[in-house]
């Protein structure tokens, strides 16, 4: 099932890089995205990603669950709380499932449409898609403009 991620809420009230503004759009959180599957599935737990390793914040959120990964009053579970991206990355590779996207050396991946990594990656694999982005947030193109005039 295909969701629309929760920052687009955020870039479509705000009008975010250029996207046409919606001033009466809700803000939605992962929270909202999670409850709103949960009610078109029938499904009661969800099951997250998340590990401690991510930010001091998650480590922190992460901590105070059953185990470090299992909260039972939201019915939320978290399997690769306690691993590093090394270990999840052995995993995959052990399970010989793709491999996430990285769009540098020093980062995982991302989505982040106003990251120059991003656009640059899309425009060497996918070109298409990067007219995509261009065509929904006006603003990537000048980022990209810019990008390329100091490189050049």
């Amino acid at each position: 099932m295909h969701v629309p991620h929760y920052c687009l809420s955020i870039y479509l009230r705000t009008g975010y890089m250029g996207i046409k503004k919606n001033p009466g759009q809700k803000k939605l959180s992962l929270s909202n995205i999670d409850e709103q599957i949960r009610v078109k599935t029938g499904l009661t737990w969800s099951i997250y990603g998340m590990k401690q390793s991510d930010s001091i914040n998650r480590g922190l959120m992460l901590r105070g669950y059953e185990g470090n990964t299992i909260n039972r009053k939201t019915q939320k579970a978290y399997p690769l709380s306690e691993l590093t991206n090394k270990q999840v990355l052995s995993l995959i590779e052990l399970n010989r499932l793709p491999r996430p996207v990285q769009y540098n050396n020093d980062r995982s991946q991302g989505g982040d449409i106003s990251d120059i990594d991003y656009l640059i990656w899309l425009f060497n694999k996918y070109p298409n898609d990067l007219q995509k982005i261009f065509d929904a947030f006006p603003g990537t193109k000048q980022l990209f403009y810019e990008y390329n005039q100091k490189t050049a």
